[in-house]
């Protein structure tokens, strides 16, 4: 999952164009079942973030089941919430 973080880190504006990018979250569909390591780890909270910010792409797709749901068992977490609060206040 290491080239798909820098694949979806890189999007529009450097250089991977919205079908590129659906074609990682696809690839991360596919493969992506419960979270990233099998079981909750450092690896879904590096990502995460940086899926979030192309959360439109998600929810614009209606076809990433697994991205989706992965995406919102990471969000309903209560440190999760809370530093998507602080990130977006610039605090």
């Amino acid at each position: 999952m290491g080239e798909l973080a820098v694949r979806l880190r890189n999007g529009p504006g450097t250089g991977l164009g919205h079908d590129q990018l659906h074609e990682v979250a696809d690839i991360a569909d596919e493969t992506l079942r419960e979270f990233l390591a099998g079981e909750l780890s450092i690896a879904d909270f590096a990502l995460y973030p940086i899926a979030n910010v192309r959360r439109a792409l998600v929810d614009r797709a209606g076809d990433l089941p697994h991205l989706a749901r992965w995406m919102a068992t990471l969000a309903a977490r209560p440190g999760v919430t809370v530093m998507s609060l602080l990130c977006a206040n610039n605090v």
